[in-house]
Order: C-alpha cells, then structure tokens, then sequence
C-alpha cells in the first residue's frame, strides 16, 4: 500500500471503523494497514492493544499472524498461525485466499497450516 492518497484514504476509514463498532478484528485490520503504510510504530501500538485484548476475550491468532506479516516479520508471523490447531478460527478457512497473506505462501510453513485445515496437500 502506498502511502499516498488511497494509503491515507483507508487509513481514515479503518479507523473510523473501529471508532464506530470496537471490534478487535478492525482494530486488526487497521494495524495491518498501518503496517503496509509504514507507520511501523502505529501498528506496533495496534499489535500491543491486540495482545490487552486477547488477555481479556478472545481474538483469532490469525489476526496477530496478518499484523506481523505486515510488519515484515515473517517467523513471527507463523509463530501465531502455527497456533491453527488452538485457535481454529473460521478464519483460517480464508487463508489460502487473503491477499494480506501473499508473502507467506511459497513458504513450505504455509504449506502445513493449509494441510492443518484441510486446504493442502
């Protein structure tokens, strides 16, 4: 994502998003936005509210994996997806399809979280 007009366009309406609804998934979204605008220390700020959240109630691990893939952090990133045979979020049914995900899927990791949840081979 750029960081120009659409980056800051996106940017506005995920955080009016949350603003309106506060639930953790655009709060997750939005870091990930962040992320992918280089506003690093934005989303780690996100990635700690996230961690708040998930002390309180539940919030998918797919969610933390989505944020640290934005932030370039690849082990990390699977650190949390690996976490798939906790969690079994409806939201792993997604992952072979999240263009957030792109830059994780030619590694054979990726691979065993799609076997996992019975998209791959």
């Amino acid at each position: 994502m750029s960081n120009g007009t659409n980056g800051l366009k996106a940017i506005a309406e995920m955080e009016l998003a949350y603003k309106l609804d506060h639930e953790p998934e655009a709060l997750a979204q939005l870091g990930h936005i962040y992320a992918m605008a280089g506003r690093t220390a934005e989303a780690r700020r996100v990635l700690e509210q996230m961690k708040q959240i998930a002390r309180e109630r539940y919030l998918s691990v797919y969610h933390f994996g989505v944020l640290y893939e934005g932030l370039g952090e690849r082990d990390e990133a699977f650190r949390w997806l690996d976490k798939v045979d906790e969690d079994r979020s409806e939201w792993f049914a997604n992952i072979n399809v999240d263009p957030r995900l792109e830059g994780l899927r030619s590694d054979p990791r990726f691979q065993r979280i799609l076997r996992i949840v019975g998209l791959g081979r």
